[in-house]
């Protein structure tokens, strides 16, 4: 299973899992918080190789073009709450920790803590049996998984960052809704880390972050590979 970044910023996220077997190969969309004309354009107009698309929450930046893919008959993935605040009918709503099938893949989905209706993370098994975490707008993530070969996950922003830069309302609410490199070493430490070989960086703030001060920490910390996700 590998794991494609298209955009990673709150200007707009969407990624790329693909996964073969022996029935061919699964293309999931993660997120498509861009315009359709970019999408087309980041996907190399291959929109028909695409299994599938999973939202994780209605936020513009997570879901712009919702309603092009499923007037297009691609399937789009959600929960009940992100569908009805999209209010877009032809969304199909899955379940907390219910388990659902896109081609190759098993996905899945389970609650993380933003300020949207009903926002999902999604743990993906491949048909070669590797596992993805997919984790982004969290305040921090709720699961942890024995076994785990990828993580995407948000590392959005730096406490310490965030408290010299008070001046604006919405620096709280970032604490809040949106994880730090803090918490995330905090989870990475608690994780079974035996088999995880590659760590991504996702939504990373332009104001509140240090890229390569991050890439470093972790990997010095837990000898992964670690990726920021091209904004």
């Amino acid at each position: 299973m590998t794991f494609k970044s298209l955009a990673s910023s709150s200007s707009g996220n969407a990624y790329i899992i693909t996964d073969a077997d022996t029935d061919g190969v699964t293309n999931i969309l993660l997120e498509c918080g861009l315009r359709f004309k970019e999408l087309e354009i980041k996907l190399e107009h291959k929109l028909s190789d695409i299994t599938a698309c999973l939202i994780t929450h209605e936020h513009v930046d997570h879901s712009k073009s919702h309603r092009e893919l499923t007037e297009r008959g691609i399937p789009v993935y959600s929960s009940a709450g992100t569908a009805e605040a999209l209010e877009n009918t032809l969304i199909r709503t899955v379940e907390e920790k219910a388990i659902f099938s896109v081609g190759s893949i098993k996905v899945l989905p389970f609650g993380v803590f933003h300020d949207a209706a009903q926002p999902f993370g999604f743990l993906l098994r491949g048909g070669d049996g590797e596992t993805l975490l997919f984790a982004t707008d969290t305040r921090s993530i709720p699961c942890t998984v024995d076994g785990l070969n990828i993580a995407a996950v948000e590392c959005n922003h730096d406490r310490r960052m965030l408290e010299c830069d008070n001046a604006e309302p919405w620096i709280k609410r970032a604490a809040n809704t949106h994880m730090s490199i803090e918490t995330l070493c905090e989870y990475l430490d608690k994780l079974d880390r035996s088999r995880l070989r590659q760590i991504y960086l996702l939504h990373m703030s332009d104001r509140h972050a240090d890229e390569g001060a991050y890439v470093k920490l972790i990997y010095n910390r837990y000898h992964i590979k670690t990726t920021v996700c091209a904004k």
